[in-house]
């Protein structure tokens, strides 16, 4: 990908046509490891996405298991660099 992304997901306004799709898969698979029993997981580099879609439970996409909750807090602690400042 141009952009040196690992994967994208394209949303469009309409379905995808079958152009569209063949290129997508072109582009093939994204494989990374994640987890100590299994050392790969594939997902598509791009993903087409309809933007009716994005209204289904749950969303036809494939995101890596790896990926940060949204909802996680941060944890925020004080840097010794901090500490030198005040």
């Amino acid at each position: 990908m141009s952009q040196g992304a690992d994967f994208a997901i394209l949303i469009i306004l309409k379905r995808p046509t079958r152009g569209m799709i063949v290129e997508a898969v072109k582009e093939g698979s994204y494989e990374f490891g994640y987890t100590k029993e299994s050392s790969q997981f594939k997902i598509p580099k791009i993903q087409l996405l309809a933007v009716e879609d994005i209204f289904q439970d749950p969303l036809p996409i494939k995101l890596p298991p790896t990926a940060i909750s949204p909802f996680k807090k941060p944890v925020i602690g004080e840097s010794a660099k901090q500490k030198e400042l005040f």
